[in-house]
């Protein structure tokens, strides 16, 4: 039971392993049935307004002498960095090992929070947090994202890097016109492969060709290209809120990814793409 150590704010005691806990469904703060049944209400009931949240600290019982001794030579894991996902639900946790070389417990990431970076990012910063201390500490220059090219420019879109992701997808429509027989005509696609000075078979061949380098390029750099974009999205927003609540709201609310908005986008612009390009044809 992840409260075993932590104190009942009611009565001061500690929680041991079978007392029955129950959890304030709006902060998330553990109390003893019996604490919680004399108020019937959260004994931190007036933070509420304020978007108070219960951070469960981290208590883990002492080692045995010889036990820590063997712990601390034969292992470089340092302590995981435990957070409740902020505006998502209370009770979840995650787990994340960010520093493999220090016991210290990393709290900011290139000079912001990392509870800030896990607003923003949410579900995903189990993947993602590692990698950004990595790219902070100059230990990774890139990694490998599959997804993040095989699915261009939909993941860029559904993570909300529009600049990107728009690019991108002028990119796809013009790498994939072929596949959009239906809405372009005989005479249209002759003229473009006349414009080009090229046959269907080499632009066809052409064209996979300049896709798959792309999806590999775009797999090796998205997950560097996207550290940029959340560092740069969570300074502006921390510099035009100073309400804490307020910031916090908005870093899920601007981080939040969605997949209809990214199908949405892709689809207008390929449908605003295709008719102005067969006002050139």
């Amino acid at each position: 039971m992840k409260y075993i150590g932590e104190e009942c704010p009611v009565c001061s005691k500690i929680f041991q392993e079978n007392d029955d806990i129950v959890v304030c469904p709006d902060c998330g703060t553990p109390h003893h049935r019996s604490c919680w049944q004399k108020n019937n209400e959260c004994f931190n009931h007036s933070k509420h307004e304020e978007g108070f949240a219960y951070y469960v600290q981290i208590n883990e019982p002492p080692k045995p002498k010889a036990q820590s001794e063997h712990s601390e030579n034969n292992t470089s894991k340092g302590q995981p960095f435990t957070v409740p996902f902020p505006n998502f639900v209370h009770e979840e946790e995650i787990k994340i090992d960010l520093s493999e070389n220090s016991s210290d417990k990393v709290e900011e990431i290139d000079g912001i929070k990392v509870e800030d970076f896990i607003s923003f990012v949410g579900f995903s910063s189990v993947y993602y947090l590692p990698l950004f201390y990595k790219f902070s500490k100059g230990e990774k220059k890139f990694s490998f994202n599959f997804f993040a090219g095989f699915i261009y420019p939909i993941n860029q879109l559904y993570r909300k890097m529009n600049f990107l992701g728009i690019i991108l997808s002028v990119i796809n429509l013009l790498l994939n016109i072929t596949n959009f027989g239906l809405f372009i005509s005989n005479d249209q696609y002759t003229a473009m492969l006349s414009f080009l000075n090229m046959s269907e078979n080499s632009f066809m061949l052409a064209t996979n060709y300049i896709n798959i380098f792309l999806m590999v390029i775009i797999s090796l750099f998205n997950d560097r290209l996207y550290f940029s974009f959340v560092k740069h999205k969570i300074r502006s927003i921390r510099n035009r809120y100073t309400d804490e609540k307020e910031y916090r709201s908005e870093l899920v609310r601007a981080g939040s990814p969605s997949l209809l908005k990214a199908f949405l986008i892709y689809f207008a612009i390929n449908v605003f793409g295709l008719a102005l390009l067969m006002q050139f044809l």
